[in-house]
């Protein structure tokens, strides 16, 4: 089913009809919108002079809409953060093998010039 777009106006209008008395029956009748449409339109109109759902909020839901986005934020920092643990462990244990083996490759050349020199001696 298409949800239909109504302009700020045209809410005012109906807003402006119900509170002068019609009733959401004859909204609904003459303009063909739900009632609950009605219902809501009035309602968001005398709470904050808005329709628009960020102006109609409560302070909890737009903590709550900001503590979600902060959770997402965190997450995704978190798995970027694990990618590149990741990525640096494993050019660590590279660096680390390749350590050991230049460690290895001193040891090994040390004894060699010992001995050159004891036989040399």
């Amino acid at each position: 089913m298409a949800k239909n777009h109504y302009t700020d106006e045209f809410k005012q209008q109906i807003v402006g009809l119900y509170k002068m008395g019609q009733t959401p029956e004859q909204l609904v009748n003459d303009y063909q919108i739900g009632k609950s449409t009605v219902w809501k339109w009035a309602h968001q109109f005398s709470n904050s002079g808005s329709f628009k759902a960020k102006d109609n909020r409560t302070p909890e839901e737009n903590e709550l809409i900001q503590l979600r986005k902060k959770v997402k934020q965190l997450e995704m920092e978190n798995d970027i953060l694990k990618q590149a643990t990741l990525i640096i462990g494993k050019k660590y244990q590279s660096l680390k093998i390749t350590k050991q083996n230049i460690q290895l490759l001193i040891y090994v050349k040390h004894w060699n010039l010992l001995d050159q020199h004891i036989t040399i001696n």
